[in-house]
């Protein structure tokens, strides 16, 4: 007769139990991963100034860009200019209005990227996926050492999530 209180390793049609928390330790860790990229993306994009510097325009070309909307998927031509600043660094720009042999200003942020505009910091959107990201991350990995570790009570997964019939009931005080 099993116990209500131990762990059944015979659960049919459920993988096992360490399948289940090495798959959620996985998804933790590539969540855990792609959060901190985010983050280190969005922080620097805040934290970036920028200056303003002269650049000559000295070539220009287009490039394509896969572009999607309501309709689908489309592969789009922007205009793209080559900019030569006064120390002689060369980088490439979008601009429509940018005409080759003519000086324009550019930006320069902290990092040496060179904008045509100066961009727009990020958004509250940004930082609440970014969080949200983390608190995924930080959910997969309780649930996959919930997974493994019984609760304090000694239920096991399997009774937490209501799979078996068994249940405690007090008796009533009177």
């Amino acid at each position: 007769m099993a116990d209500a209180r131990r762990r059944t390793e015979d659960r049919p049609g459920y993988p096992p139990l360490g399948l289940t928390a090495a798959v959620l330790a996985l998804g933790a860790i590539l969540l855990g991963s792609a959060a901190v990229v985010g983050i280190a993306e969005v922080s620097a994009r805040a934290s970036a100034s920028y200056e303003a510097v002269v650049a000559s325009i000295v070539d220009e070309g287009s490039e394509q860009q896969l572009v999607a909307d309501r309709r689908g998927s489309r592969q789009a031509q922007y205009r793209v200019v080559s900019v030569e600043l006064a120390d002689g660094t060369r980088a490439e720009i979008r601009s429509d209005d940018l005409a080759v042999g003519e000086r324009a200003t550019v930006y320069r942020s902290t990092g040496g990227t060179i904008a045509a505009t100066i961009p727009d910091p990020p958004g509250p959107l940004e930082w609440a996926v970014c969080a949200g990201a983390v608190l995924g991350a930080l959910a997969l990995a309780v649930a996959s050492v919930r997974t493994i570790l019984p609760a304090r009570t000694g239920r096991s997964p399997a009774t937490r999530c209501g799979r078996t019939r068994s249940r405690r009931t007090r008796p009533r005080r009177r």
